[in-house]
């Protein structure tokens, strides 16, 4: 007989675009994945980038052992999309490397090389999909990543409801590969 995992339910509250309504939800945070501290940001996009200024201070002090150079190296998954583009190019100093993955399904090679003209860090781009676990686990040992911000997902309301399998397996697989990824490496701060 199987035991069910042991964990606590987390509530989120979903709020309907058209209707404006409050929905409550409920998913399983298996217990291993509790020590991961989830910072809430909220990104309102619009020509006016002002707001993403407030981006640049979510981000705690890093317990990095180098003395000489303190800066943290971050990975944004879903990097080469419009939001993720967007964060990397205003991203702090305070940041030494930039990697993105991207499996660029809603996005373009294009904005990778716009990024690199313009970011004031280096920018490491990987084309790979936040499923792939060992692809995952790999990127944040060989970068040495200190923190992640989860870009990578689908979005269209439209779409989604043609296709909820495909929506389940890219939003929800991808988030639980990515968790496990950080957790194998000993990542706890997510964006």
């Amino acid at each position: 007989s199987r035991r069910p995992l042991k964990g606590t339910i987390g509530k989120a509250k979903l709020v309907s675009e058209k209707r404006k309504e409050s929905v409550q939800s409920r998913a399983f945070i298996p217990k291993e994945w509790i020590p991961i501290s989830i910072k809430t940001v909220t990104i309102q996009v619009s020509d006016n980038r002002s707001h993403l200024n407030e981006f640049k201070n979510i981000f705690s002090e890093s317990s990095t052992s180098n003395k000489k150079d303190s800066r943290m190296n971050v990975l944004i998954t879903g990097g080469a999309g419009y939001i993720g583009s967007h964060i990397c190019s205003i991203l702090p100093d305070k940041f030494k490397n930039t990697t993105i993955i991207d499996n660029l399904s809603n996005s373009k090679i294009k904005t990778i090389h716009n990024l690199k003209k313009i970011s004031k860090n280096p920018i490491n781009f990987i084309s790979g999909d936040v499923r792939d676990t060992n692809l995952v686990y790999k990127i944040i040992k060989e970068n040495k990543t200190n923190h992640v911000i989860h870009l990578a997902g689908l979005k269209s309301v439209s779409n989604s409801t043609e296709s909820p399998i495909e929506y389940y397996d890219n939003n929800v697989s991808g988030t639980i590969s990515l968790l496990q990824a950080m957790n194998l490496a000993n990542v706890k701060s997510l964006v």
